[in-house]
This record gives structure tokens, C-alpha cells and sequence, in this order.
């Protein structure tokens, strides 16, 4: 396994790269600790507009690690008694009425099994009911799959987890995150509000705009604590990671449904495997925002990586891969194979559930195309189809890097329609 500096040192030139090519993402800090050492290096602006260099203690939105956090709050407060994993989730939000609502519990809800998508953008304002206000758009999703039958994720699946923590604890969720996770673990620069970190070195977010980055308006409501909601410098970050390499919480190791070959999630982490090796991981994209990051308790080695801009397709690709390696789950990389080789017309049709829009699938000229409505960019994205992995799993990949890093299953979810896999979301085709 790589060292904490061998580790930092190749991530830092993958990071110098994107910001010497003034297209990508303006600042990035990389780090990586071990139970006895730690090393951060930043590099780049963390405002285009108004630079400062960026530094071990800048300020980043998480985006979806926040969710890491939201899973160690939970199973803290259902080991103390608290709460029950287990329990239905309408003992706890007796408002669902809902038929589902009964079988869905807390543990299928941390792992994305609650059978349901799970995507949304209502804002509910900044009062201490912002997470409550969602309970109607939970109860009116549609139950695509039986609980526990797979995994798709869910980011108002974990809301839910927030408003049920707080109403266990009669207290705000950030407030019991910051007394049950942030304080014991030292992560006290961690903040949920704006405000709270007006005063510090922020990295601002960006966007593309005529092929460089521009500063992006700030996007992130107040119930967006639960699964997006963190915001933190690398020193924090690390501090989470380097609680896990300790000691991971009880079930956040347990790997409960597949995600792809080789990933499975557990209880707010993923479980990444590879020959014998296993790591656990978690990413994030929020407008303006990437994060990234491993934790390897067998490797003694937790890493990280926050970046102020999105897309950032590339570099997020290139960071996943050489984090991966440095713990030794490093997977070879796929080979190209014919389209005809596979089922096109099983493939072909539209599919709901990605929060972006509906995405259709068609072939033109023996190759296959992915279009997203409304369009994620200015044209179809062309498909490469990948050597099998299993038998019932056929794998793309966009060759425009859009869709990088995805892959289509025909997923064993009990029905007879085909399913999109599209990272960690199940797509259903609808026609």
C-alpha cells in the first residue's frame, strides 16, 4: 500500500494538471492520514473572481459525504438505545400514510434500499422545520421496488433519516450532529450554515461557462443538512476518515446490497473490493462542488479530495482511480467490445429517475446513444460497450467522459422490465 506522502504526491500533480489547464477547476486540496502521520496540500484559487490560495484549512462543501456523517449519527444514537434501525419507519413518522411506508425502515434507508427514488430540489426554507416540511414529498414518492430488494440511491431517503433523529432527540438534526459526530471526533471548524463560515477562507463554487470556470450562485437549502449538507476543510475531513480507520462505527463496514462489480453499499459508506482488498468510499457532486474520498482501515490510510468546480468529469475520474490504487482496490481498466454483441434492442428506450431528466438510449449507424431531456450538454453522448463483468451486467461508457465511470445492468429486481443502472441510481424504462 502507498505511503501518506507517495499518496499526496501523485494526487497533488493530478490536481496541478487540471488547474494549470485554466479550464477546469480553479482550487483543489488533497490529503491523506494515517493513524500516526497526515499530510494536506492545497493548490489553485478558491475564487476566480477574488482569488486567495487555497490551504489545508480553506473551507469546501461536501456535498454527499455529508452522508457519512448522517450514517455515524445514527448508528451512535441506535447503539445508545435511542433509535431502532429496524423498526418501521412509520413508528417514527407516524404522518406516512403511504402503504410502503410500514416495510421501510432506517437501515433501508442509510443503505438506499427503501425501494424508492429519491431525488428532489424542493426548498423548504431556513426554519427548524425544513427537513419536516419533506415528509409529503417522501409519502408521495412512487415504491418502484420492494424494501430491501435493491439499492438506489436516495437523497430524500436521508432526509428522512435527519427528521427522525431530530424528533428522537427533540433537538435540531445539526445540532445532534455537530454533539453526537463533529464534537467527539474534533471536526470543530465542520459548519451547516453559510454564515458560520463567512469569516473563514472559502472556496467559492464553480461552473463551466464558455469554456472556463465562473463562479457559481449559491445553491444549498437548509434541508439539504441530511444528505448534502456539510461544509468543511480537509483537516476535518481527514478526521473522519482517520475515526475510521480506528474504528468504524457498527454496520457502516457491512456491505448490505450491490452497487456494480467490485462496490457494495453498507450503511452510508460504500464498500469498494478487490483481491482480497477492501476500502470504503463516498463521493459527492453539489453545484460548484466534488468531493472524493477513501478509507482503508486494513491499509492504515484514509484520502480525500475537495474541488471547487463542476463538471470536473476528468479529474474527478483521474483522482477516483489513483486513490483506489493507493489502497489496493485499483480495478483494471474495461476493454472496449462490439455493439453487436449485445442485446441493442433490449437496451433502447427511456428511462426515469436520474435527476437531471429523462435519458433515452437509441442506436444510429450500429452505435449506441445516450440523450438526456432536458439536454445535459449540447449533444447525444455516443456509448462504449465493455467487457462483461457478469453475466447479467452489461457495462458503457460514455466516450464524450459525461456519463465517465457509469454502467447498464439489466438488475435482478424481481420484474420483467429492463433497468438502467446509472452510477448508484436505478433508472426504470418506461417505454
Amino acid at each position: 500500500m502507498a505511503s501518506v506522502d507517495a499518496t499526496v504526491e501523485e494526487l497533488l500533480a493530478i490536481a496541478e494538471r487540471e488547474i494549470a489547464s485554466q479550464q477546469g477547476a480553479p482550487g483543489i486540496v488533497v490529503g491523506a492520514t494515517s493513524r500516526s502521520d497526515e499530510r494536506i496540500e492545497g493548490c489553485g484559487r478558491t475564487n476566480v473572481d477574488h482569488p486567495l490560495a487555497v490551504t489545508p484549512d480553506t473551507m469546501y462543501q461536501l456535498a454527499s459525504i455529508s452522508k457519512v456523517v448522517t450514517a455515524h449519527a445514527t448508528v451512535t444514537l441506535a447503539a445508545d438505545g435511542v433509535i431502532d434501525l429496524d423498526a418501521p419507519l412509520t413508528r417514527h413518522l407516524p404522518e406516512l400514510k403511504s402503504p410502503e411506508a410500514a416495510d421501510i425502515t432506517l437501515r433501508h434507508l442509510l443503505s438506499h434500499t427503501a425501494g424508492r427514488p429519491g431525488d428532489f430540489e424542493l426548498d423548504t426554507g431556513r426554519g427548524d422545520d425544513a427537513l419536516e416540511l419533506l415528509l409529503p414529498e417522501f409519502d408521495g414518492l412512487p415504491q418502484w421496488l420492494a424494501p430491501g430488494r435493491a439499492m438506489t440511491y436516495s437523497n430524500l431517503g436521508y432526509a428522512m433519516v435527519g427528521v427522525t433523529l431530530a424528533r428522537a432527540t427533540r433537538t435540531p438534526f445539526e445540532t445532534l450532529v455537530r454533539d453526537v459526530v463533529l464534537a467527539p471526533l474534533g471536526m470543530d471548524a465542520t459548519a451547516f450554515f453559510l454564515e458560520d463560515v463567512v469569516f473563514r477562507r472559502w472556496a467559492a463554487g464553480h461552473v463551466a461557462k464558455d469554456g472556463a470556470p465562473a463562479v457559481a450562485p449559491w445553491w444549498r437549502p437548509r434541508n439539504r443538512c441530511a444528505n448534502g449538507g456539510l461544509l468543511a476543510p480537509m483537516t476535518d475531513v481527514l478526521a473522519l476518515g482517520r475515526a475510521h480507520l480506528t474504528s468504524v462505527p457498527e454496520g457502516m463496514a457491512d456491505p448490505v446490497a450491490p452497487i456494480a462489480p467490485g462496490t457494495r453499499q453498507c450503511l452510508g459508506w460504500r464498500r469498494v473490493e478487490s483481491e482480497g482488498a477492501w476500502a470504503l468510499s463516498h463521493g459527492g457532486i453539489t453545484p460548484g462542488y466534488a468531493a472524493l474520498m477513501f478509507a482503508a482501515p486494513t491499509a492504515d490510510l484514509a484520502i480525500a479530495a475537495l474541488i471547487n468546480a463542476t463538471p470536473a468529469v476528468a479529474v474527478i475520474r483521474e483522482l477516483s482511480e489513483a486513490m483506489a490504487a493507493a489502497v489496493g482496490v485499483a480495478r483494471p481498466k474495461p476493454v472496449s467490445r462490439p455493439v453487436e454483441t449485445v442485446d441493442v434492442a433490449a437496451l433502447e428506450g427511456e428511462y426515469h429517475g436520474y435527476p437531471q431528466g429523462a435519458l433515452r438510449i437509441m442506436s444510429r449507424a450500429d452505435e449506441l446513444w445516450l440523450t438526456a431531456s432536458p439536454p445535459d450538454g449540447d449533444e447525444a453522448s455516443r456509448l462504449s460497450i465493455l467487457s462483461p463483468r457478469g453475466a447479467d451486467v452489461i457495462e458503457f461508457q460514455a466516450t464524450d467522459g459525461r456519463y465517465s465511470g457509469t454502467h447498464l445492468a439489466t438488475a435482478d429486481v424481481g420484474e420483467s422490465r429492463p433497468w438502467l443502472r446509472l452510477g448508484a441510481r436505478l433508472l426504470r424504462r418506461v417505454s
